[in-house]
C-alpha cells in the first residue's frame, strides 16, 4: 500500500488499537480501493474543468488545473491511475472472492 495512504489511515484511526489487524484481507483491499477512488474522483473533477476560448485570461488557469490533477495523482500513486470500467471492477471482486475462499 502507498505510504501516503497508510499515513492517512493512521490519522483516521484505522490502525489504532489493532483495528486494522482485526480486519480481513477483503476489508483491507476495500478500504485501500475506496481511498484510491476518492483520489481519482477528486483529480477527475479538476481535470474536467472546461477550457475557455483560446487567448483569454483563463488559458493559464486551465493549464494550472491540468497540472494540479497530475500532481494529485502522482502524490498518492506514482504510477498513472487508469480508469477502471464496471466490468473490470466486478471481475476484480470475483477474483478477490475466489482467492479469499481458497484461504
Amino acid at each position: 500500500m502507498n505510504d501516503k495512504l497508510q499515513d492517512l489511515m493512521y490519522q483516521a484511526g484505522l490502525t489504532a488499537q489493532g483495528c486494522w489487524d482485526e480486519m480481513d484481507n477483503y476489508d483491507h483491499t476495500a478500504i485501500e480501493k475506496f481511498a484510491k477512488l476518492i483520489v481519482r474522483e477528486c483529480a477527475d473533477v479538476i481535470d474536467d474543468i472546461p477550457a475557455a476560448p483560446q487567448g483569454t485570461w483563463s488559458d493559464g488557469y486551465y493549464e494550472g488545473c491540468r497540472d494540479s490533477a497530475k500532481v494529485i495523482r502522482m502524490h498518492f500513486e506514482p504510477a498513472p491511475i487508469r480508469q477502471v470500467t464496471l466490468q473490470e471492477s466486478m471481475m476484480e471482486e470475483v477474483l478477490l472472492q475466489e482467492r479469499l475462499n481458497k484461504e
